[in-house]
């Protein structure tokens, strides 16, 4: 198609309005967070900065490589995880002893690094007695806080590669021992992809929706107690490990690692998430249709300059709609950078009546002077009437619209009067508006409104 991506690694390169697709992993920064708490906020906080869309959520990557906050997470949404305790202190473990909170039935126990990546700093604690000095060391060894959590009787765990809620990819890590504290494939484990993923897909998209993390690799285990599933974690930066061909599915995964073969197939992957990622990213966002006149610009000023014979009067003219009249107008505060600020949920198209001749060129031109996001995306009609069929249309795809339009008439008059017409087809039609009242409303608050109504509405349509 000879089209190339924009590709931005700072800020001041990012462009407002677009829609970017990031992917970081825990060598943010050359690697020096890689390990240590706060990782994770580190990048979401970098993403910040850019202050335009991003995909996935920025704000998902403070779970990132930090099993505290995922401990946190999963208490306050309702996930089924195994049950864990923090420490910080060798004083911070007596009182949980004193108080009863760990006791002799919570054994065996893993202790299990807050930050790091790869199953690095597990051990096992198997009993009550022996908890003191096994804590004790491990947090002299790594200085910082130590996650206890009981142990479950496991031979097999399972990583499960979900967008949307839906999932991509799942297999079995299965143990080399069932004593291994570890499934990963460092550990000699071997993968199976024979996984009942249709019988889990409920409980994937259900966690998605509790805990906000839509897209993302989760380790979930089902004891043999008959309990589960429940999850261990879940990293909104995710591998995605190729099934291997027949004559390596019973050789330790490591192995097969080290071949090309894996290396082309865990390329194929990565590419096939990326699609679905772009995919959810575009058709999960709902359709925001945006009026101009009193809705993003200020066109008071122009009205009253082509009323006849004065404002207020009869009628004005059909100068208010020529190109250098239109070419006046000043954006209502806040317009641009609310609108910017709504497009990794919303696909915003302006629709406008504005008939006359060189309308489209001038609004076109006036969008990208002042910095509108997405200024290529107009529609413009000779009446009010006439936007009904673009907003239908775009209901037909399924997805959520909603117009927002100040909805008045008469704006040569000494105050405008309410489109009673255009405001009747709509509820009839049933097509969600919002009245933007130029004196009154403010666009600040009205993104905020829309980005929190994004997320249930989203739901609702899948």
């Amino acid at each position: 198609m000879g089209l190339q991506p924009h590709l931005v690694s700072t800020s001041q390169e990012a462009q407002a309005g677009a829609l970017y697709f990031w992917r970081i992993n825990q060598m943010f920064g050359g690697g020096r967070l890689a390990g240590s708490p706060g990782v994770g906020l580190a990048v979401a906080q970098h993403l910040a900065a850019f202050q335009t869309a991003l995909w996935p959520r920025p704000e998902t990557m403070q779970f990132y490589q930090d099993k505290i906050a995922l401990r946190d997470l999963f208490t306050r949404t309702g996930v089924p995880a195994p049950p864990s305790w923090v420490v910080q202190s060798l004083d911070e473990l007596e009182d949980l002893l004193q108080r009863g909170d760990l006791k002799e039935a919570d054994f065996p126990l893993v202790l299990k690094h807050p930050y790091a990546a790869s199953s690095r700093g597990m051990r096992s604690c198997k009993t009550l007695p022996e908890v003191r000095s096994v804590v004790g060391q491990w947090l002299q060894e790594h200085q910082v806080p130590c996650l206890l959590q009981r142990r479950l009787a496991i031979a097999r765990d399972m990583r499960v590669t979900y967008v949307g809620g839906d999932i991509i990819q799942g297999y079995w890590r299965v143990k080399a021992s069932s004593e291994d504290l570890s499934s990963g494939s460092a550990g000699g484990s071997s993968l199976d992809f024979q996984t009942p993923l249709d019988e889990i897909a409920p409980f994937v998209r259900s966690f998605a929706m509790a805990t906000g993390i839509d897209i993302g690799g989760m380790d979930l285990a089902f004891p043999e107690n008959g309990e589960g599933p429940v999850v261990f974690e879940v990293s909104p930066i995710f591998d995605l490990n190729p099934e291997p061909p027949p004559e390596w599915r019973q050789r330790p995964y490591r192995e097969y690692k080290e071949t090309e073969d894996y290396k082309q197939r865990r390329a194929e992957n990565y590419a096939l998430c990326a699609q679905k990622v772009i995919e959810y990213a575009l058709h999960r966002r709902g359709h925001l249709f945006v009026d101009i006149d009193n809705t993003i610009s200020d066109a008071w000023k122009r009205i009253q300059r082509a009323t006849i014979p004065a404002w207020p009067g009869s009628s004005f003219g059909a100068e208010a709609h020529s190109p250098e009249e239109l070419a006046k107008d000043s954006p209502l505060p806040g317009a641009q950078s609310a609108l910017a600020s709504l497009t990794r949920d919303w696909k915003v198209t302006y629709l406008s009546a504005r008939g006359a001749a060189g309308a489209f060129e001038a609004t076109c031109g006036w969008l990208k002077k002042h910095g509108f996001p997405n200024h290529g995306r107009l529609v413009l009609v000779s009446t009010p009437i006439e936007k009904l069929a673009y907003l239908q249309d775009a209901r037909s795809s399924g997805r959520p619209v909603l117009l927002v339009d100040d909805l008045t008439r008469g704006h040569h008059l000494a105050k405008p009067l309410p489109d009673e017409t255009m405001r009747n087809a709509l509820l009839s039609r049933g097509i969600p508006f919002e009245v933007f009242d130029p004196f009154s409303s403010s666009w600040s608050l009205l993104a905020q409104r829309l980005l929190e109504q994004a997320l249930p509405l989203h739901h609702c349509n899948k």
